[in-house]
This record gives C-alpha cells, sequence and structure tokens, in this order.
C-alpha cells in the first residue's frame, strides 16, 4: 500500500536537506518513493510535486531579488 501523507513528509524532509537541489532531482525521489507496480497510477503526484517545487523556487528566487534590491538601496 502506498500512502501519500508518507510520501509528501518525505518530500518536504528532503527538500529542507536538499535546499538548492534540482527538479530532476525531486522527480529521483519521487520516482523512488513509490513503488514500481504503482508507478503509472501517481504519476500524477510525481507531475504535481514538480510543478509545486517549481513554484517554491520561483518563489526564493523572488525573495532573494527582493532582498538584494532592499539592500541596494539600503546602501
Amino acid at each position: 500500500m502506498f500512502d501519500t501523507n508518507e510520501f509528501k513528509k518525505s518530500v518536504k524532509e528532503w527538500m529542507r536537506d536538499n535546499p538548492r537541489a534540482s527538479e530532476e532531482e525531486l522527480r529521483d525521489l519521487c520516482e523512488d518513493l513509490i513503488p514500481s507496480a504503482m508507478f503509472t497510477r501517481y504519476q500524477w503526484l510525481i507531475d504535481h510535486t514538480v510543478s509545486w517545487y517549481r513554484h517554491i523556487l520561483a518563489q526564493r528566487k523572488d525573495s532573494r531579488l527582493l532582498v538584494d534590491e532592499a539592500d541596494e538601496v539600503a546602501a
């Protein structure tokens, strides 16, 4: 049986431990977490997780840009 809550927990822990990881590395992790017999059934979850991670990365980038701009104004 595949537990999506455990999947989500594992992904979040991995993200904390690997803050500079790529989308491909996340996809590899997701594929490893899903049993091969259930892979087709949960392919949507991998796609959704990678899309969510892409959004997180974009937010991090935007936050860094705002901090950089604030530092320039303060200087």
